[in-house]
């Protein structure tokens, strides 16, 4: 996966200023080649020097040297820290000349091309810290004198007494004398003996005195010598590091002297030990001051910080930044940063100023900044190296390696920036695992408990004291220090080194690398042309980034394998992602490879990627649903390469494309983004990839998972078909090994993202990942980048930091190279996602429609990978079912429905009605001429109505095709004469309407509707009906309706009662109008327009438009009972006794009062219309071609005038003359021949006397051409017992105004229902007739209507008078 050396490139980070604007640290790339003065016009530029092209001079801030615009950048001996000061001008004041950084190196040919330089450090011999024992001498002991023997010489005296007196030999007395002498004269040479003893002891123990004095000072030189030399002063320090000494990094871990921190200078002792010889022996009180010799002045003063952990500093501001500073110059001088590397929390900007520059710093080793300047970046610092010390602790306990566990860890908090104590705590705790603190403070209270030693500096700084807490010593200490300038030369002179023997920094990784980099013109649309052309048939190489053996590339053709990416949030992941992707399409044509791309975030990370010609399809916010469709997507393509290569005989992608050329399938490449997340929520989907990966292989198809979370997603499978894994940095070592099975990834620092480490089998590399999100570069500066390293960095006003970023010239630029028509594009498994609004239209001229069919909507078949269009057609699919909720499409679908199959055919080959009990979106159709009527609950007349029209249809189409021995809609359609409409019901909201009609005349209503549901499709009167659950439509209906579309339902059991896969719903977010149909099949209802609600009211009435304009006819309209008719317009009567009076409810039509062989009673409340019942039937019978006389009697006067002129009367009834004589007329009348209406008026007022004769009349009128209509008050009818009322009653025919309902009917025999419309306005009630009622609004007499018949003849009218 490592492929050669790229173009020799220099990529150096300086610190670049121009007048009136700060310095600023920035990374320069650029081709060793390039001319310098081509690189400091861009650098110039990213200053804000705009227009000064061609005139940018630099010149070094630390050598002062200018540099030469016409030599190679990599020749100037530009190196890592280098300060330079732009300015614009023609020519430098002093001639150019290579840069040089230290006086015996030539920066310019030994640097290497990131501006390093290796230093080697010479072996060391460090003698340990001398540590003197000496004896202490001792006084020689002199015997004491011996005191006078008196015993010795008196008893030999006394003995030779005895003798001489009992042996009576005095020679034996005398003989004793000579023992006295002989005694006297030993103690006497004795004791001159003594004295000679002690002068002699004397003058030794002066010189061995004398000699240990020597001996203590020369030791205590020797050590002085020691200390001195292995803690120098900060003056040879700073030498050391200017120069690049041959003692820097002397110190290595295992010296004496490693670590040690010189504070100062004080008056020491020196380790020299005194011993006594004797045992037991104490000193004696006048023992010399050997003390007093051992004591050094002026010895530095150090503190092992190694073994202690942790020193803590306080004072004065200014002094402690400056003892500070000291203390990091010895540690970055004296140390290698590859054994010591410091972090710090620091409150002074320049601290930081100098810091920066030191190679010395914790980039590597910790996941955030090394350095932190405000107190959020403090606590995020130290929780890091708390992290880092537990971590190294539990490698230590499990024997494990952990990355940088041999660096020692030095970090600087300063309490001026207000850290958390807590986390400081953390760290402090660590101080074991090879990390050590330095705390800096003003308030002695703040001093970390666990701090051993204390420097505490005086308020004028020259003066300290050193606290040993251990101990319990402090020492006064005259503290070093090094001034802020000197610290900046440190940092100049240590900048651009490292070490010679480091392998991390001898072969360092970029922090920053552009796919640019990787890829000559990467961008070029005739390099890509190049490219394309030449792409090898049988490998698939993305260049993705660069290693220390050069360029990094992944193999994802046959030899190659699936790969897997791991990475935190912020690591890089998305970008690699998009790096592989544009790699690959800017080497290889959209025939050789393609791409389907998967993100589960949302589609954010393929924002640009997927405008690639290669790119087949964008899958963006999966759900359970969207997973399976891609499954289902990816296996039929699957098949489908399989059958190509069993039609060729091929055995794989490799051997058909040797046999077939470019007519073989591309690669397909399907990158997973946030493939942990999906796996977790949609688990099926883990195993529907790795089946994918394990078949596909040989096919061409290639899997790129990639995650932020591998824990648990990671299983034998998937490592056992993915041999490519990449793991950028992850939160912890644990998802590190689920990755790469090592640590390493774990510890990669936040601070540098895109780093990673690729494991292709066994083998484990370090890379740093290309990014294609940075700018592109055009024209002769493309090849020299140049970005802030300080994020904050200041950006001059006016300065444009936007543009074209990598990915998106690789798109512009394949985009117009694919433009030119010479490669194909990829074939697309992955069909893109029904959309939210599929016009009708352009769905209908994809599928053309036969009459009486329309398109209902778009289908999604991924495993056939096609989208077809799906019609609805009456006469293959008799109804339709459509449940959903509220707002899911469903009245949508029968407007669509219905628009459709108005343009298909006209009014006389369908019918439509809607029965909206939904929210009134039915209504628009009532203009289009195919529709009879749209009504709802607030109407139910209207509702009765029609469906007592369409009852009577089906019984009418039943009665045809029975007798014409037909056995379908279809032969009666073909056997009649005339067209035979198909008549369309549209039920919007089934279970609004069982609700509202249930409660309607008992149910009948719902009856009715069942019925037609069930015996209309086969007489062509379809039904299509809408409903919110599955509840709402009984099983009885839903068995016969068996084309059902599902749309989106408010729970999801209710897509099981509906029959539909639980596999195929389960989790589904459907969008208005999306839904099932048929089971599992997807689909998407057409809108006549945009799917927005006045858009689609606009279209529909447009259709009605169109219809009206195309078919002049229309559909009889169901109308809804008038609250007034006039009587003009009724009909004339076609008989003398059949007189229309009235307009029905049955069909909002005139209806006529059936006198033929009846009386008639017209009853109800005062002002319900009684006598305007009477004065319609009289003017009737005028009107009959056969006109019959007519009669009036009255027991009230009328005020305003008579409807017409009278046969006979008005007579009043009280008049009982009148009345006998108007009964002859009457009579003489029959007796010529002439029929008599004789209508009765307030029948409830007339005396007996004549409401007995009218009821002979009645009688008699039975037999006669006499037909008797009496009015009268409804209650008093009821209780009327005798005269006409009862003998009229009897012929059960009559008009019943303003009844009441539960009441009334007995008047004329029947029982009232209770009426579906209002019975309020005047003139309503009921006709009774042949034992039926039907609602009737009485039609109103108007002034025209008595003068278009002739009046009464000269005898009627004689007669009358």
């Amino acid at each position: 996966m490592v492929s050669g050396e790229g173009a020799p490139r220099l990529r150096v980070e300086v610190e670049a200023s121009r007048p009136g604007v700060p310095a600023r640290r920035i990374a320069v790339t650029a081709p060793t080649a390039a001319s310098t003065g081509t690189v400091l016009d861009v650098l110039g530029a990213h200053l804000g020097l705009v227009g000064a092209a061609g005139a940018v001079q630099a010149r070094s801030l630390i050598s002062g040297a200018w540099l030469d615009r016409s030599s190679p950048v990599g020749a100037t001996g530009l190196l890592r820290g280098e300060r330079l000061s732009l300015v614009v001008g023609l020519a430098p004041a002093e001639s150019p000349r290579p840069l040089t950084r230290w006086s015996d190196w030539r920066t310019d040919t030994t640097a290497a091309t990131d501006g390093r330089v290796a230093v080697n450090r010479p072996p060391r011999t460090a003698p340990p810290e001398p540590a003197t024992s000496l004896p202490v001498p001792a006084r020689n002991r002199v015997r004491r004198p011996r005191r006078f023997p008196l015993g010795a010489m008196l008893v030999p005296l006394l003995m030779g007494l005895v003798l001489g007196v009992v042996m009576r030999k005095w020679e034996f007395a005398l003989f004793s004398l000579f023992s006295p002498v002989m005694v006297l004269w030993n103690h006497v040479e004795e004791k001159r003996a003594h004295q000679d003893e002690v002068a002699e002891f004397g003058r030794s123990y002066d010189n061995a005195v004398a000699a240990t004095f020597d001996r203590v000072r020369e030791a205590a030189r020797a050590w002085a010598d020691w200390t001195h030399r292995h803690h120098p002063p900060p003056a040879e320090v700073v030498e050391i590091g200017r120069t690049v000494g041959p003692r820097l990094w002397e110190r290595v871990p295992g010296d004496p002297d490693f670590l040690h921190l010189r504070l100062g200078q004080a008056t020491l002792r020196a380790p020299v030990t005194m011993r006594e010889d004797l045992a037991g022996a104490a000193p004696s009180p006048d023992r010399p001051d050997y003390e007093s010799a051992a004591l050094v002045d002026d010895a530095p003063v150090h503190v092992d910080l190694r073994a202690a952990g942790q020193l803590a500093v306080r004072g004065p501001d200014g002094d402690i930044d400056r003892v500070a500073d000291w203390l990091v110059a010895q540690l970055v001088t004296l140390h290698s940063p590859a054994d010591v590397v410091i972090a710090g929390v620091l409150a002074e900007e320049p601290a930081r100023e100098w810091w920066h520059w030191l190679p010395h710093l914790a980039t590597d080793l910790l996941p955030c900044p090394p350095l932190a300047a405000d107190r959020r970046a403090a606590d995020a610092l130290l929780e890091a190296v708390a992290d880092l010390g537990a971590a190294r602790r539990a490698a230590r306990d499990s024997r494990r390696r952990t990355t940088g566990s041999g660096a020692t860890l030095v970090v600087v908090v300063d309490d001026r920036l207000g850290p958390d104590p807590s986390l400081l705590r953390a760290v402090c705790d660590h101080v074991d695992e090879g990390i050590c603190v330095v705390w800096l403070g003003r308030d002695a209270r703040s001093v970390p408990t666990s701090a051993p030693f204390v420097l505490a500096v005086g308020k004028d700084g020259t003066h300290a004291e050193l606290v040993d807490h251990d101990g319990g010593h402090r020492l006064d200490v005259a503290p070093d220090r090094i001034g802020h300038s000197t610290a900046l030369d440190l940092s100049a002179s240590l900048a651009p080194l490292r070490d010679a023997a480091d392998a991390r920094q001898a072969r360092s990784l970029p922090e920053r690398l552009s796919l640019e980099d990787l890829v000559p013109d990467l961008a070029s649309p005739a390099a890509v042309r190049r490219r394309w052309e030449s792409a090898p048939v049988n490998r698939l190489v993305a260049r993705i980034g660069v290693s220390t053996d050069g360029p990094v590339e992944l193999d994802l053709g046959p030899e190659g394998s699936h790969a897997l990416v791991g990475g935190t949030t912020g690591a890089g992941k998305s970008e690699l992602l998009q790096t592989m992707v544009a790699s690959l399409a800017a080497e290889y044509p959209p025939s050789r490879v393609g791409f389907l791309l998967v993100d589960y975030k949302g589609g954010a990370a393929f924002k640009d990627a997927q405008r690639l010609p290669h790119c087949v399809g964008v899958v963006t916010d999966l759900d359970e649903h969207l997973t399976r469709r891609v499954l289902q997507a990816l296996d039929a393509e699957i098949r489908r390469r399989e059958e190509l290569l069993a039609g060729a005989g091929a055995r794989d992608l490799t051997e058909l494309r040797s046999r077939i050329g470019e007519e073989a399938p591309e690669d397909l490449l399907i990158v997973v983004d946030e493939f942990a997340t999906l796996a977790k929520e949609i688990p099926e989907f883990v195993e529907g990839v790795v089946d994918i990966a394990a078949r596909g292989r040989s096919l061409g198809l290639r899997l790129v998972l990639a995650t932020q979370r591998p824990a648990g997603v990671i299983n034998d499978r998937i490592r056992a078909n993915v041999g490519v894994r990449v793991a950028l940095r992850l939160n912890d070592e644990a998802d590190s090994h689920d990755v790469i099975g090592q640590p390493e990834a774990a510890h990669v620092p936040r601070t540098l993202p895109g780093r990673a480490y690729l494991k292709v089998h066994r083998h484990v590399t370090e890379l740093q990942s290309a990014y294609v999100g940075g700018a592109a570069t055009t024209g002769v500066t493309a090849a020299i980048q140049v970005h802030d390293l300080d994020p904050t960095a200041f950006v001059p006003a006016g300065r444009d930091e936007g543009g074209t970023t990598v990915l998106e010239a690789v798109v512009d630029a394949t985009s117009k190279v694919a433009r030119l028509g010479r490669w194909r594009a990829p074939h697309v498994p992955w069909l893109p996602a029904l959309p939210a609004a599929v016009p009708a239209a352009t769905l209908s001229a994809r599928a053309p429609t036969a009459p009486l069919s329309a398109v209902l909507g778009l289908a999604d078949l991924p495993r056939r990978q096609s989208q077809p269009v799906v019609t609805f057609d009456l006469a293959r699919h008799q109804g339709l079912l459509v449940f959903g909720t509220s707002r899911s499409g469903k009245t949508t679908a029968l407007r669509t429905l219905a628009a459709g199959l108005m343009e298909g055919a006209g009014p006389d080959r369908l019918q439509l009605y809607g029965l909206d009990f939904a929210g009134h979106g039915l209504h628009v159709l009532e203009g289009a001429p195919h529709c009879g009527g749209v009504v709802g609950p607030d109407d139910p007349g209207r509702v009765d109505r029609l469906l007592n029209r369409l009852g009577r249809l089906v019984d009418e189409r039943k009665r045809a095709m029975a007798s014409a021995g037909l056995t379908g809609f279809d032969d009666l359609e073909r056997v009649s004469p005339t067209p035979v409409p198909r008549v369309v019901v549209l039920l919007d909201g089934y279970g609004g309407a069982a609700a509202a009609l249930e409660r309607l005349a008992g149910g009948r209503l719902m009856t009715k509707l069942e019925r037609l549901v069930s015996d209309g499709p086969s007489v062509g009167v379809h039904f299509l009906i809408t409903a919110d659950r599955r509840a709402a439509v009984p099983s009885a209906l839903v068995s016969v309706i068996t084309t059902r579309l599902v749309l989106r339902m408010a729970e999801r059991e209710e897509y099981a009662l509906l029959g539909l896969d639980s596999s195929a719903v389960r989790a589904v977010r459907l969008a208005p109008g999306r839904g099932f149909i048929q089971g599992s099949t997807e689909v998407q209802v057409a809108v006549l327009a945009t799917g927005d609600a006045d858009d689609e009211h606009r279209a529909l009435l447009a259709v009605a438009e169109r219809a009206r304009s195309r078919w002049p006819d229309r559909t009889p309209l169901l109308a809804a009972m008038p609250p007034s008719v006039g009587a003009r317009e009724l009909p004339d009567p076609v008989t003398p006794w059949v007189l229309p009076f009235a307009v029905g409810d049955t069909e909002v039509a005139p209806v006529a009062l059936d006198l033929s062989d009846a009386h008639a009673l017209v009853a109800g409340p005062p002002r319900s219309g009684r006598t305007t019942v009477l004065d319609g039937l009289a003017v009737a019978a005028r009107r009959a071609t056969s006109p019959v006389a007519l009669a009036r009697i009255t027991a009230r006067r009328r005020h305003e005038p008579e409807p017409l002129a009278w046969d006979v009367g008005p007579v009043d009834g009280h008049d009982g003359a009148e009345v006998t004589r108007a009964l002859a007329t009457i009579s003489a009348l029959v007796s010529q021949g002439r029929p008599v209406l004789c209508l009765v008026d307030d029948a409830d007022a007339l005396p007996d006397s004549t409401s007995s004769a009218l009821a002979d009349l009645a009688r008699r009128g039975r037999d006669e051409l006499v037909r008797v209509v009496v009015a009268a008050d409804n209650r008093w009818a009821a209780r009327a017992y005798g005269g006409v009322v009862p003998e009229v009653r009897k012929s059960k025919l009559g008009v019943l105004l303003a009844p009441e309902v539960e009441l009334d009917g007995d008047l004329v025999g029947v029982r009232l229902r209770t009426p579906l419309e209002r019975l309020g306005p005047p003139g309503r009630g009921y006709l009774v007739q042949h034992g039926v009622t039907e609602l009737v609004q009485v039609a109103q007499f108007d002034d025209d209507g008595a003068n278009d018949r002739e009046g009464p003849s000269a005898a009627v009218g004689a007669l009358g008078t």
